[in-house]
């Protein structure tokens, strides 16, 4: 994820760091707070500006990421995209992998506080460490215990002594492989990732494009018919749908970033009037074009 002015980043882009942390430190402005416990534990606080879209390199460690806000972002951190809401409380927690490089889509204002596990505190009975939890990385999760403990972790580093500190970040794994255990499978089914990810990096890419079913289809190797039924399995919306979605996300981005007309955002995001294109963003967020910008430049 990012810290509040973060600069887009690309999968690749910096392999050097082996923690979260490192790559917050190596790739964004220092507007986050990062500690360090004496056992290797690296945590990093940082409150997150809306519309970011993130690519963070592959890392070293498994990573807690504890978040607190509003709205639904997209993630994928290796078992596929999935919409991450956040509870009625406004709170929940993912967990990233390592040697996998997480997209990250957050489209509100969020505080997150991740905590890189170090090696020695996930290796397993054949002295391996852990790299991945399957089952956790495809979801938003809660579990009060877990995000409790996480914030007082925080609260405690440089202030409490090591063992202390140990013991929490030894809690955490346990709590993690104990929740992984317990919770059903992911939902299988769908396009495959590589499929899901090429669809909808060509929409994005052609959102000004009168883009047709054919032409999405043909990009993955399925006729048509397969294909719309194989995305809905995957994303949760038809096509049609989810093009509206990212067409509106992008709109927000210009409103927010540019000084473009509604009229030229209109054009620039596959909209043929402002009409239709005020229409459907009222549709979406509640509000035309114009008030939303208004609202957030206030």
């Amino acid at each position: 994820m990012s810290a509040g002015d973060a600069r887009e980043t690309a999968p690749g882009q910096d392999l050097s760091p082996r923690t979260h942390a490192e790559w917050y430190a190596a790739n964004f402005e220092p507007t986050f707070e990062r500690r360090a416990t004496p056992g290797g534990t690296e945590l990093l606080l940082s409150r997150q500006r809306p519309l970011v879209r993130l690519a963070a390199p592959p890392l070293a460690v498994l990573t807690l990421q504890v978040a607190r806000g509003t709205d639904r972002h997209e993630l994928d951190l290796g078992e596929g995209r999935f919409e991450a809401r956040l509870d009625a409380h406004g709170s929940g927690f993912v967990v990233a992998p390592a040697a996998h490089a997480n997209f990250y889509d957050i489209r509100g204002e969020i505080e997150l506080l991740a905590i890189d596990l170090p090696d020695w505190v996930t290796v397993d009975d054949h002295g391996e460490a852990v790299r991945a939890l399957p089952g956790l990385h495809g979801r938003m999760l809660t579990d009060p215990v877990i995000e409790g403990i996480a914030r007082r972790f925080w609260a405690l580093t440089g202030a409490a002594p090591q063992i202390e500190l140990d013991s929490l970040t030894i809690t955490l794994f346990a709590l993690l492989k104990r929740l992984r255990e317990e919770l059903p499978p992911l939902p299988r089914g769908g396009l495959a990732r590589w499929q899901e990810r090429r669809v909808i990096d060509y929409l994005r890419d052609h959102l000004a494009e009168d883009t047709g079913i054919p032409e999405l289809a043909a990009l993955v190797g399925l006729s048509p018919f397969h294909f719309a039924r194989q995305f809905r399995a995957s994303t949760g919306l038809p096509p049609v749908a989810y093009q509206r979605r990212l067409r509106v996300e992008r709109a927000q981005e210009l409103l927010m970033r540019t000084e473009l007309s509604v009229t030229e955002i209109a054009f620039a995001t596959g909209y043929d009037s402002s009409q239709a294109f005020a229409r459907a963003f009222r549709q979406a967020v509640g509000a035309s074009p114009s008030e939303w910008r208004r609202d957030r430049r206030r």
